[in-house]
């Protein structure tokens, strides 16, 4: 039975065989680390169309992590990467995922946005696995059955 606590450990998941959920987490931690750089850092790491890269890479894994563990977080982190999302979402962002612009990252919408995800980066729900994050990952991707596909 999986525990719901707001206290969760990521460990306590793993130790409940929760890897797809907890595989879904560490993907928003990949993507909070980017979302979380200077533009200049975010613009040497996208190659190509900078709005759907990061849309499709660094957004939707925070919409995969709250579909996988939503209610399961501790309030403070549901709340804080819900508006995570809501920011993504808002209006007031779509400068910040214009397509085909390279320059996109240098937008004041993307302040917030990088707030945010740095925020979420400090927690302890967070920084407490992230020296473990890619054996983690791989532990996961094994235990179902989806280590062939990160070969």
């Amino acid at each position: 039975m999986l525990a719901n606590s707001a206290n969760i450990s990521l460990w306590e998941w793993y130790g409940q065989d929760e890897h797809k959920r907890l595989l879904a987490i560490c993907d928003a931690i990949i993507a909070l680390e980017f979302l979380a750089k200077n533009a200049d850092e975010q613009i040497d790491l996208i190659p190509d169309c900078a709005a759907c890269e990061t849309w499709y890479s660094m957004v939707i894994p925070l919409s995969d992590a709250l579909s996988a563990s939503g209610k399961l977080l501790p309030a403070p982190i549901l709340t804080q990467m819900t508006t995570l999302w809501d920011l993504c979402n808002s209006p007031e962002s779509e400068a910040a995922f214009r397509c085909g612009d390279r320059s996109i990252f240098h937008e004041t919408a993307w302040q917030p946005i990088r707030e945010q995800a740095s925020e979420l980066l400090a927690s302890t729900l967070f920084s407490e696995v992230r020296p473990y994050l890619e054996s983690l990952m791989d532990d996961c991707r094994e235990a179902l059955g989806l280590a062939h596909l990160c070969r």
